[in-house]
């Protein structure tokens, strides 16, 4: 081993443990008046040139000569005790021998290395990273508090493709233009705050605008008007929110204790990054190395809901700064920089963060959009109103979220690329115990091998669907390769593995299950068909994407509920009507409140395919093979409703079988009788004494594919049909200065208005179609995958809509009332 390496980095120093003991006696001693004139004259010297002073300069202009512990002296030979440690960056006291010793030491050897490494560099970040908490394991350097709240915004930027940000009024962050725009100290720096910055209250047991009965702040009330305002006073695209954990500048404002937990989870809801301003407060200065770590908010694991960004400048020498940040930082709806633990060089700007690429990225999984969080029906009402007329589906960005996620380029590195060429992919599972193959928390899912089992029309859509979503969603959540396609015939498999691109085919579905580069399992086949294939893909741990709906009978869905129990992948049924911006906005809307008690609703789904009586049979005509009106097109209608007003108490229902013989294809000339019904009407009733009916007909002549809602309430009432799927109809039965300003119905706009990062292309204003709403519902179920979060609608809420199915089936066969099930 050389010399070099053997010598410490920093020499040893000996030197007086006492030597910042102060005497009391002695300080504060002042020999002028104060200010002295020795630092009024250097002061208006400087002045003639200097110019930005801070508002304590001002006050208290004096000029300091030396320092020493807890000691200060001026030019004019007054000491004062230094109770502000310098202005927060002398955490080890002025002029500790130390600290002077090393920078004499490497000011002796080596003035400037950009940011090479150096031996003092190498020993300083591995000691943070084992001392900083929530495994804070990748850092950069800063010389400034501003510039580290600069690059953690640009970092927030480019990990979440969102470019708005919230901040709390009288918070202090800096003095460049974007860390001016998350402060409001003066008139000045109002004035130039950026677009997309927002300013919000925080409790304040001076100041409260909420409070509890006992007169303490209301942090639920202080959190219901976040979420009013980021749905109806944003864009939509807030990256993070960035504060102090205790105010400074402000006045030493301290939080209440359920503040920031409580924050972080509302956060987390909404894929929006917490960035905390510990300037003042980290480095243990509050007795815990970062001043978070007090109310349990700290950076957790890739695997978790949301990465919490912080950063940590001053308190190592004076003007040094270091950016903690997390290796694999992921955002919710985001991704996460590849290729190492810094998520972005000092200096970088955002375009070049981009096109370094993203890991999988994670986010709430989809559950009606923002209304996740407290409080529904806050005040700022007009600008709930300006929310609703912009059509907004999902103001807070939540991937259901979301809020939502990123919209950046889907191009990864040079080296990404080349692995990808090589076949080089590190596996997102392992195969090490029951329900080996899901993929694992903290592990890190480069690609996600797809397989597709039947190719059929469902199994075309789901195809396209995937090739699709790095075009709508940049970049994608996870980094998906379509590794096998399985259908029925080698004839049949060969054309689907080259009309959809697939590495391969089979005709076994259990070999594409089972196959070790499969991740995920598109289930596409005949509903009777789709038991064996969960079976299999449950016991062997992959994620699953079923369509709609989940098995063809009562008994199926109560075994697939019991596989169930050990079950660790990430399955979602495919229901895409709840994916249309307009039926999220819809839920939006209901859980704001926007409609009051519900009284009556009704919903059709129209098809025509039936009204010949001379179609030939397929297996959507037979109950054996889970067919029928109401499996087909009534499980897509019973589900939206239970998702915006639900649930149902008890059914009524009559159907109809117009054609009791068709033609069998498979012998012709024979017919074949048919027992699936064609026709229903079903009646339904809530236990709040809501009511209404639902119609689902393959015998509506002149229809195409229509899908219409209405919703009628106290307050007011919504309609939508997806023939026109780019307007949510809203009415408002308040008095005329109501919400949306007055009586009378108002269309909002939906069109392609997703969570970001979807809605980017082909852009927001331009019309939607049926298609859209398949790679939305798939976008969602990869983000849970990539978040490990769970889905919506999962296979649980899939099979609580069988059993709604089969007790309405029950109910046309017994021509009476029935209980529905309730959701387990």
């Amino acid at each position: 081993m050389s010399k070099a390496a053997t010598q410490p980095v920093i020499p040893p120093v000996e030197y007086d443990r006492d030597w910042c003991r102060a005497d009391l006696s002695q300080v504060p001693h002042l020999v002028t008046e104060v200010p002295g004139p020795e630092s009024r004259r250097m002061h208006r010297a400087a002045g003639r040139h200097y110019r930005g002073l801070s508002g304590q300069v001002r006050l208290f202009p004096v000029c300091w000569s030396r320092g020493r512990g807890v000691t200060l002296e001026d030019v004019d030979g007054n000491r004062y005790l230094d109770f502000s440690s310098g202005i927060y960056v002398t955490s080890l006291g002025h002029c500790h021998p130390k600290v002077s010793e090393a920078i004499a030491h490497w000011a002796g050897r080596l003035m400037n290395c950009h940011d090479f490494t150096t031996p003092v560099k190498e020993a300083l970040v591995t000691r943070l990273a084992q001392v900083l908490p929530g495994d804070l394991s990748g850092m950069q350097m800063y010389d400034s508090g501003t510039v580290a709240v600069e690059a953690a915004m640009r970092i927030c930027r480019a990990a979440t493709g969102r470019t708005e940000f919230l901040s709390c009024f009288a918070d202090f962050h800096g003095k460049t233009l974007g860390s001016v725009s998350c402060a409001r100290m003066n008139p000045m720096y109002a004035a130039t705050r950026m677009p997309g910055f927002y300013m919000l209250p925080r409790p304040d047991a001076y100041r409260p605008l909420w409070t509890r009965p006992d007169g303490s702040p209301d942090t639920q009330a202080y959190l219901a008007y976040y979420d009013q305002f980021i749905r109806e006073g944003t864009t939509g695209q807030v990256a993070a929110f960035v504060l102090e954990p205790i105010q400074g500048w402000a006045g030493t404002v301290m939080p209440p204790g359920d503040f920031f937990p409580a924050l972080r989870a509302f956060c987390d809801e909404r894929g929006i990054l917490l960035v905390a301003d510990e300037v003042l407060t980290g480095m243990g200065r509050t007795g815990k190395w970062l001043c978070m770590e007090h109310w349990n908010v700290l950076p957790v694991r890739p695997h978790q809901r949301l990465q919490q960004l912080r950063r940590q400048p001053h308190g190592l020498r004076g003007g040094a700064g270091v950016h903690p940040g997390h290796r694999g930082r992921e955002a919710a709806g985001t991704q996460r920089p590849a290729g190492g633990d810094c998520p972005e060089a000092a200096g970088e700007d955002e375009g070049r963060a981009r096109h370094r690429g993203r890991r999988p990225g994670q986010g709430v999984p989809h559950g009606g959009g923002a209304g996740q969080g407290p409080g529904r029906q806050g005040a700022f009402r007009r600008g709930r109103a300006d929310g609703i007329r912009q059509g907004l589906p999902e103001g807070a960005g939540v991937d259901s979220g979301r809020p939502h996620p990123p919209d950046e380029p889907a191009d990864r590195d040079e080296r990404g690329r080349a692995d990808a060429r090589a076949g080089h992919h590190r596996r997102g599972h392992r195969r090490d115990g029951p329900g080996a193959g899901a993929l694992r928390s903290g592990e890190h899912m480069d690609t996600l091998g797809v397989g597709v089992i039947g190719y059929g029309f469902m199994g075309k859509t789901h195809t396209l669907a995937h090739k699709a979503i790095p075009f709508y969603y940049s970049p994608p959540p996870a980094d998906c390769e379509l590794r096998a396609v399985c259908e029925v015939t080698e004839e049949l498999a060969q054309a689907a593995r080259r009309a959809g691109g697939f590495q391969r085919c089979t005709t076994s579905a259990e070999d594409l299950i089972n196959a070790d580069d499969v991740d995920l399992v598109h289930v596409c086949t005949p509903n009777s068909e789709h038991m064996p294939a969960l079976r299999a893909a449950i016991a062997a741990g992959k994620h699953v994407y079923v369509d709609k709906p989940v098995t063809a009978s009562l008994p199926e869905a109560d075994e697939l509920e019991e596989l169930l129990g050990g079950y660790r992948g990430k399955a979602q049924v495919a229901l895409q009507c709840r994916f249309f911006p307009a039926t999220m906005k819809a839920r939006q809307l209901v859980e704001e409140g926007f409609l009051g008690p519900v009284t009556h609703f009704r919903a059709v789904y129209l098809h025509s395919g039936s009204v010949d009586p001379n179609k030939a049979v397929n297996w959507k005509s037979t109950a054996a093979a889970g067919g029928g009106a109401i499996r087909d097109l009534g499980v897509h209608i019973l589900d939206l409703l239970w998702w915006l007003i639900g649930p149902f108490q008890s059914a009524h229902c009559v159907s109809r079988i117009w054609a009791r013989q068709r033609p069998n294809l498979d012998k012709p000339g024979s017919m074949m009788s048919i027992d699936a019904e064609e026709a229903a009407v079903i009646l339904l009733r809530a236990a709040d004494g809501a009511f209404g009916s639902v119609d689902v007909s393959k015998l509506a002549t002149g229809t195409e594919d229509e899908l219409r809602f209405e919703i009628h309430a106290r307050h007011g009432a919504m309609r939508f049909n997806v023939m026109q799927p780019n307007y949510l109809e809203v009415y408002d039965a308040r008095p005329p200065d109501g919400d949306l300003g007055g009586r009378g119905w108002q269309s909002i706009a939906s069109v392609h208005r997703y969570p970001a990062p979807g809605g980017k292309f082909p852009g927001p204003k331009f019309t939607l179609d049926w298609f859209r709403s398949h790679v939305h519902s798939l976008y969602s179920l990869l983000k849970a995958i990539a978040a490990d979060a769970a889905p919506s609608p999962s296979l649980a809420e899939g099979i609580h809509i069988q059993r709604v199915l089969e007790a309405v089936r029950e109910s046309a066969a017994g021509q009476a009332w029935v209980e529905l099930p309730q959701a387990r």
